[in-house]
């Protein structure tokens, strides 16, 4: 399904392309045309026709958006589906747990699990953070390169 939906995309990009080489043909008809000193009736067909040209490739390219959005949502369900029997697994390992272990030893195994989280969850923080302070860098420093050159 995947691929039937991806070869549809490339051939809506062949179409585009298609297209502009056909405006790019028509542009330079109308160029020949006004230089020759041609009727304005003749030379508006071929800017009629540029514009229909022009209309088919934005039409195009919804189409084509709208076949990646449809890509990214089958993504998505496959995504959540894959977490769905995740949490399936889980909650049948942690039935099977809570027959063999104590209530205690569960708590126990359930907080070094969240100290864990945690970790996992600064690190994660501490890049994000370091990315935004490069950032924060880069932009004072367009900004200093911009003011530097108005002045």
């Amino acid at each position: 399904m995947k691929k039937e939906i991806k070869k549809s995309s490339y051939t809506v990009l062949k179409e585009i392309h298609k297209l502009e080489n056909e405006m790019k043909r028509i542009d330079r008809s109308i160029k020949l045309e006004v230089k020759k000193g041609s009727p304005q009736s003749v030379i508006r067909i071929k800017c009629r026709t540029y514009l229909q040209a022009q209309k088919g490739i934005e039409k195009l390219y919804t189409v084509k958006a709208n076949i990646e959005s449809t890509l990214t949502q089958m993504a998505l369900q496959k995504a959540k589906m894959i977490e769905a029997l995740a949490i399936q697994k889980g909650t049948v390992v942690l039935k099977d747990m809570s027959v063999d272990m104590s209530a205690q030893e569960m708590m126990g195994i359930v907080r070094d699990y969240t100290r864990e989280l945690e970790k996992v969850f600064s690190v994660e923080c501490f890049h994000l953070n370091s990315s935004i302070s490069r950032l924060r860098s880069l932009m004072m420093h367009l900004n200093y390169r911009l003011t530097w050159k108005t002045k």
